[in-house]
């Protein structure tokens, strides 16, 4: 055998030990990484929970109500539940209570509310509402806790809620002395009416002059 010969069986028999052993001959330069490279996937991202929206507070529990602080009232508009959460804050009408007493030395007006109505705002919490869209929305009601209240011109939605102004005090504390006074009280000298864009700019009941 020749040296050329010799060569060339010797190349032979290299090339397919290498096709027997399951191994390419020339491994592809983009056959990518094995199993075994130590490389892996990265990890998938936890999606972030949506959280779920607080739902506005219904209207009817939306009332007027004044905060006694350390100085004059304020009227406001709450949910009812605020109401057992802070102890000087009362359903307005009220009278200060001993434990929120004034500390400061300014004389205070008594406090009227932009409505005797309570409900949903446009900015979706509570906030003061119109008392009234027609006249049909008001009547007199008569206020128990004034010893001579001759009547005044109230939202319905404020008497169904306030049974001490619909003239009944059997359940409402009788704050008239023993023996008087006698009230005398006429009827009233003009009709209820609803009164657009009042104070402001919310409907109100009121007696009015220029209502038909």
């Amino acid at each position: 055998m020749t040296t050329k010969a010799s060569v060339a069986l010797g190349l032979a028999l290299l090339l397919g030990a290498g096709a027997c052993d399951g191994r390419p001959v020339n491994p592809s330069a983009d056959s990518g990484p094995s199993a075994d490279s130590g490389i892996s996937n990265p990890p998938t991202p936890t999606p972030t929970p949506t959280p779920t929206p607080v739902p506005p507070p219904e209207p009817d529990t939306c009332v007027v109500a004044v905060r006694f602080g350390s100085c004059c009232p304020q009227i406001v508009a709450v949910q009812s539940s605020e109401l057992a959460a802070d102890k000087c804050l009362r359903r307005w009408p009220a009278q200060r209570p001993a434990e929120c007493p004034q500390t400061c030395k300014a004389l205070c007006e008594p406090a009227a509310p932009l409505s005797r109505v309570a409900g949903i705002g446009a900015n979706g919490t509570c906030d003061f509402v119109d008392e009234c869209s027609t006249a049909s929305d008001c009547r007199v009601g008569y206020n128990a806790f004034s010893c001579c209240d001759c009547g005044d011109a109230y939202p319905n939605a404020f008497l169904a809620q306030h049974p001490c102004y619909n003239g009944d005090r059997a359940n409402c504390d009788d704050v008239c002395p023993a023996g008087g006074p006698v009230c005398d009280c006429a009827a009233p000298n003009f009709p209820v009416a609803c009164v657009l864009g009042g104070d402001g700019g919310l409907n109100r009941c009121a007696y009015s002059p220029g209502a038909p």
